[in-house]
């Protein structure tokens, strides 16, 4: 769980979250990085960092 506050919002097959700690979105790359390479799924480079 996020140590800080957090948002997400989902349309069709996009997302968007915010995060009030950057050790937050940290964590949550990684998960996105573990879960996409699951599912073969490519992401823009610009959004993994």
């Amino acid at each position: 769980m996020p140590a800080g506050r957090w948002t997400a919002v989902r349309y069709a097959d996009d997302f968007v979250t915010g995060f009030e700690f950057e050790d937050d979105v940290e964590r949550f790359l990684v998960g996105v990085k573990v879960r996409s390479a699951k599912f073969a799924l490519d992401l823009p480079a610009r959004i993994l960092g």
